[in-house]
């Protein structure tokens, strides 16, 4: 007997908006589920029970922590595969950013310069930039509000470091809600060393060591971070002005020994 496929869907990215499509032109059985992507056990046994076999799609809740992926892991050839449709260049293309990516893309600029060493094309990669912004729901407000930011951040020169004051209602912080910011700053500086303000909560990406040092320099009522990002809840302006001149200090001996990339 043929089997019955359910898709259980968590995270939100290109990879998987495109996934998402070919599901619904083949008329698939799927859910797409909110933060932070818990599908029960109960709705598990519910639906093997109505005969379906459950393929999970970034739900981190059910997903195996391996630290290397192959491209038949992909989310979207997963769905190619079982529903039986053709794939397109622009279905390969995803998928070999997909495999590139991996399933932990925590370090979003690092996984953006494997696709360059790859071959991919500044064009290519701001397009994939866009599409997986708005897979996460960004509109032109955000759109607007960082190009703008960014721009009065610049001032007409390049630095080594930047601090970006993005009025925007950005509640979250979780890395994704930077990308409208990060994107930008990625193609006008090798590493990405910056401080992102908005009026809700302020984020680091850069040097552990720094966000460390930028964190307790900060009266926060919470905070959290890992690799090379420090995620930080409002900035007084006390705080914030410790923040920047932290930064500044870090800077200027990082680039006296030579550690800027």
């Amino acid at each position: 007997m043929e089997k019955k496929y359910y898709f259980v869907i968590g995270a939100k990215n290109v990879v998987i908006a495109e996934a998402v499509k070919v599901l619904e032109e083949k008329g698939a059985a799927f859910c797409q589920l909110d933060p932070p992507y818990i599908f029960t056990q109960d709705e598990a046994v519910d639906l093997a029970m109505q005969g379906y076999t459950l393929v999970y799609l970034g739900v981190t809740y059910r997903s195996e922590n391996t630290e290397y992926m192959q491209i038949t892991d992909s989310p979207l050839y997963k769905v190619l595969q079982l529903v039986g449709s053709e794939f397109s260049i622009t279905d390969r293309q995803y998928m070999a950013m997909d495999y590139y990516l991996g399933k932990f893309c925590f370090d979003w600029a690092a996984n953006l310069r494997k696709l360059i060493a790859a071959g991919w094309s500044k064009e290519e990669i701001v397009r994939l930039q866009r599409q997986n912004r708005e897979a996460l729901g960004f509109g032109e407000e955000a759109e607007k509000t960082a190009q703008k930011a960014v721009d009065q951040a610049l001032s007409g020169k390049k630095t080594d470091f930047l601090v970006v004051e993005w009025n925007y209602k950005n509640e979250s912080t979780d890395f994704e809600n930077w990308l409208p910011v990060l994107d930008r700053v990625f193609w006008i500086q090798n590493f990405v060393n910056v401080l992102i303000i908005t009026p809700y909560n302020a984020a680091y990406y850069g040097y552990g060591r720094i966000a460390a040092q930028i964190g307790s320099c900060a009266s926060l009522t919470s905070c959290s971070g890992g690799n090379l990002a420090q995620f930080l809840y409002p900035l007084a302006e006390d705080d914030k002005c410790r923040a920047v001149d932290l930064l500044k200090t870090e800077t200027a001996l990082l680039r006296k020994n030579g550690l800027l990339w």
